[in-house]
């Protein structure tokens, strides 16, 4: 299966990632796979397909949906489409929200269109900037200030009540994502994260299903092969240190990886992610 993947500013300031991509064909496939992060996908042109939970959906130009943490899903970017992507990491938005997202509220994940001028204007100046060849300190500003403008607006506007508000875990969860997220380029295990819970290794597994509705080792992985492709874009590093700086053991490991979740090699994904 092809992936492709999009080179994301991650060396600015922007404590969320930003990219935009112009579809040639629609052989663009990002296979089914979930994040930490919430992930907004404005079509600024063409069309796009998501599948979202298993539900298939068209985004039209000048529509945007958003994806909420922990929520399978895929994209097809359709022949001669543009695409805005932004990424706000999991923990970024519980320090903005002073601890209450996903607690309290989420994001409504309907199609939306982008009518208010101002969202319109925003995310047209950000693809300006995002497609700018020259990445000094003033554009990493202007990407800082103009996705926090977008996201200001997305959560007053778009927020939705959550049920979550009762569920008794949500601390767990939390710090659960908190730790895993500092941690997993280590040597990390369900046992070293149960310890630091002071819960038994059967107890914190159940809570990370429950919650997560993946496994430990799932959740671990996805986040190691995301940094994996990350490196690949943005270092010269071989392919061995990338395993080593990504989390995985060893190749073998990374390789499996990539098998398993992708259905291709690591040495496939990368050469078709610099293409």
């Amino acid at each position: 299966m092809k992936i492709t993947h999009e080179q994301i500013l991650n060396k600015s300031i922007a404590p969320f990632k930003a990219f935009s991509f112009r579809s040639r064909d629609s052989s663009r496939i990002i296979p089914p796979h979930w994040h930490e992060s919430t992930e907004i996908l404005f079509v600024l042109s063409g069309k796009m397909n998501t599948t979202i939970n298993g539900r298939l959906q068209e985004i039209k130009q000048n529509q945007f949906i958003i994806i909420n943490p922990c929520v399978i899903h895929s994209t097809n970017a359709l022949k001669n489409s543009h695409i805005l992507c932004i990424q706000y990491p999991f923990t970024f938005l519980n320090l903005v929200t002073n601890g209450k997202f996903q607690q309290f509220f989420q994001f409504n994940s309907n199609l939306n269109s982008i009518s208010s001028s101002t969202l319109s204007t925003n995310t047209i100046n950000l693809v300006k900037v995002l497609e700018t060849q020259d990445k000094d300190i003033s554009i990493n500003l202007s990407i800082y200030i103009l996705g926090l403008q977008i996201l200001q607006e997305l959560i007053e506007k778009y927020l939705v009540g959550t049920h979550c508000s009762t569920n008794k875990n949500i601390p767990f969860l939390n710090e659960f994502i908190d730790f895993v997220s500092k941690h997993y380029t280590e040597n990390i295990s369900l046992h070293m994260v149960a310890n630091h819970f002071g819960y038994s290794v059967a107890y914190c597994s159940r809570l990370i299903r429950k919650n997560l509705d993946h496994s430990f080792s799932d959740y671990l992985t996805s986040l190691r092969l995301e940094q994996s492709l990350r490196l690949s874009l943005q270092s010269n590093l071989n392919i061995e240190k990338i395993a080593e700086k990504s989390g995985f053991k060893c190749y073998r490991n990374l390789y499996n990886a990539f098998k398993k979740v992708y259905n291709c090699t690591p040495e496939e994904a990368f050469n078709q992610l610099k293409e």
